[in-house]
């Protein structure tokens, strides 16, 4: 799982994530995200929900996993947007792309302004 988050994500914020995943995956907000959206795949493969909606309700909830992961509710529809696109189908490797892909969205404009100089003391004069 957390291979396939960071290849969505840039470097330095690869290296992010790798230090801190247990943080990120036990994060009461994102895992509560998260088995929604899990729940809402079984739907569909339980035959609850119509394969015609997947593409819509899947963007809707990936969206939200990226703003759990993020805590950014203003970005949703920007979210939404952009995951909403790449939702694929109900199959595995699609599900668990789109799941990599929205917690490495939420991840990446959270970690997008990293300080580049965090050492107090190198900028006194």
């Amino acid at each position: 799982m957390r291979d396939g988050i960071a290849r969505h994500l840039a470097k330095e914020q690869a290296e992010i994530l790798t230090n801190n995943f247990m943080g990120i995956i036990r994060d009461p907000i994102t895992v509560a995200a998260v088995a929604a959206m899990v729940h809402i795949r079984d739907k569909f493969s339980w035959g609850i929900l119509p394969g015609s909606c997947w593409q819509e309700i899947m963007g809707a909830t990936a969206a939200q996993v990226a703003c759990a992961v993020c805590g950014r509710y203003d970005q949703m529809a920007e979210y939404l947007d952009q995951l909403g696109k790449v939702s694929g189908n109900a199959n595995n490797n699609d599900f668990l792309y789109l799941c990599w892909q929205a917690i490495a969205l939420g991840f990446s404009n959270k970690w997008s302004a990293l300080p580049e100089n965090t050492d107090a003391e190198e900028d006194r004069p």
